[in-house]
């Protein structure tokens, strides 16, 4: 208020006319209103229109996965991994770590009374995540895994497959 009271006592103020007094004060809340229209309002609304729109796209593509999931085959009889003994498990695994390129990085494969451990020291993470989901998606699931980071993208890793019953 004391802008107000200062302005009110300024000279060139009180040499106005009422009707000059006026049409400053309006243009003062034109401008008031503008500032908050252009610096609040206008980006807001637009925010709200594009996640609208984001919002819309996001609903058809939920529906097209919908109408899809029923066309994706299901897992594979020839694709799935039986492995009924401790070398078959072996075996497989070596040649999964053999095709992703992974074997060079094991520090061991060893049987355990129920499986086999997998051991890596130090192993391309992203690497070893689609290793692992290959294998998932072959039905071989890991029984226990332990993953310790070293570095951006590396990682250590402890991996334990048991044979299928």
């Amino acid at each position: 208020m004391s802008v107000l009271s200062n302005l009110a006592q300024h000279p060139v103020w009180t040499q106005l006319a009422e009707r000059e007094k006026r049409l400053v004060m309006g243009l003062g809340l034109f401008l008031v209103v503008v500032a908050l229209y252009s610096l609040i309002w206008s980006p807001v609304q637009t925010a709200f229109k594009q996640q609208t729109l984001a919002l819309q796209k996001a609903e058809k593509e939920w529906l097209w996965l919908v109408e899809q999931a029923p066309n994706v085959p299901r897992g594979s009889v020839n694709n799935a991994l039986n492995v009924h003994s401790k070398t078959a498990l072996m075996d497989a695994l070596q040649k999964s770590l053999r095709q992703q390129r992974l074997l060079q990085f094991t520090e061991g494969l060893n049987l355990t009374n129920r499986g086999v451990a997998v051991s890596f020291e130090k192993v391309d993470a992203p690497r070893l995540f689609r290793w692992i989901g290959g294998l998932e998606q072959k039905g071989l699931m890991a029984n226990s895994m332990k993953l310790t980071p070293l570095s951006a993208g590396l990682v250590q890793a402890d991996i334990m497959y048991e044979v299928s019953q």
